[in-house]
């Protein structure tokens, strides 16, 4: 922004990939309540039924106060460790997912027959893959943080393509193992 524009190129440069993280954020929070909501709602009795989406709101509360205090942790290398616990609880949860549901097609063969697409969903559809690859507004950061930046493309290309191979595996596996019961959290993201 600051070669083509100046100073106010750079600002409005900056407005763009900040607004737009925040906007990633709150859509992830959100996601985050929502499924927790579909895994384990805290307001299940019929006497409360008229606080609707109340659940979703307790969850996504509960997030961002998990979330909140990590926003003001500096530097790419203070967030390694949070990275790689990220990682290996996804890791862990695509392993369990995909042993769990390969053992029940083992068991009792397939339980559902993928559907025909519904173009319907497609703009939701391409709003998921949208929102997994935003990040783009930090890549220059983080490729200046690397010890080898010249590698940063190689890396990216990688993690994009075992992301999308495991996330894909794990959701058709589960799909065929449970059929429609997965579609709130797991064939729904």
């Amino acid at each position: 922004g600051r070669a083509a524009f100046g100073e106010k190129g750079e600002t409005f440069v900056l407005l763009m990939q900040m607004s737009n993280l925040a906007a990633v954020g709150v859509v992830y929070l959100v996601l985050i309540g929502s499924t927790m909501h579909a895994v384990h709602p805290i307001v299940a009795s019929t006497e409360l039924q008229w606080l609707g989406h109340a659940d979703q709101r307790v969850w996504t509360a509960i997030a961002v106060a998990f979330v909140m205090p990590t926003v003001h942790i500096g530097g790419y290398r203070k967030l390694a460790f949070l990275s790689a616990l990220g990682i290996a609880c996804l890791c862990a949860i695509i392993v369990v997912g995909i042993a769990c549901s390969a053992s029940v097609i083992a068991d009792n063969g397939s339980t559902a027959a993928m559907p025909a697409p519904d173009w319907e969903h497609l703009p939701a559809v391409f709003s998921m893959f949208v929102f997994a690859f935003s990040a783009h507004g930090i890549f220059p950061d983080l490729k200046a943080s690397m010890k080898t930046p010249e590698t940063f493309s190689a890396v990216i290309g990688v993690v994009f393509a075992v992301n999308i191979a495991l996330k894909t595996a794990f959701t058709v596996v589960c799909f065929f193992a449970f059929g429609n019961d997965t579609k709130p959290v797991v064939s729904a993201n």
